[in-house]
């Protein structure tokens, strides 16, 4: 039980560090579609960061169902769910700072592309 919740908290990280990274890759690659406040008032960039997030909850179920020891896709729920959590905070508090659209598709993407990199790191 402890290795499958430790795998749930290597998804979570794996999903942070691969999407911050690539976040701030985007963001030294188009310094000048981010505003002073952080708003984004470019297109591309926000697009690249929504690949980022894609890449990141692929990565994210990969590692959890890699990870756990027994029932991979309960673990791997769990983490889809966690991320949709955190992400509707993340997304809410910084509403203002990109338009409704990235918003929807980010927080609509994290459960499905999680739940397919589980079922990719689940076949042993």
């Amino acid at each position: 039980m402890a290795r499958n919740i430790l795998a749930v908290v290597a998804g979570f990280v794996a999903w942070t560090v691969v999407f911050l990274g690539l976040a701030a890759v985007i963001r030294a690659l188009f310094p000048d579609a981010y505003g002073p406040d952080g708003a984004v008032i470019e297109a591309l960039p926000l697009l690249l960061v929504l690949v980022g997030s894609f890449i990141a909850s692929v990565i994210a179920g990969y590692a959890t169902a890699r990870l756990a020891t027994s029932d991979e896709a309960r673990y791997v729920l769990v983490q889809a769910f966690l991320l949709l959590v955190v992400g509707l905070f993340v997304e809410i508090s910084s509403w203002e700072l990109t338009p409704a659209w990235y918003h929807i598709v980010f927080l609509l993407s994290l459960v499905p592309l999680t739940l397919v990199g589980g079922r990719l790191g689940g076949a042993r």
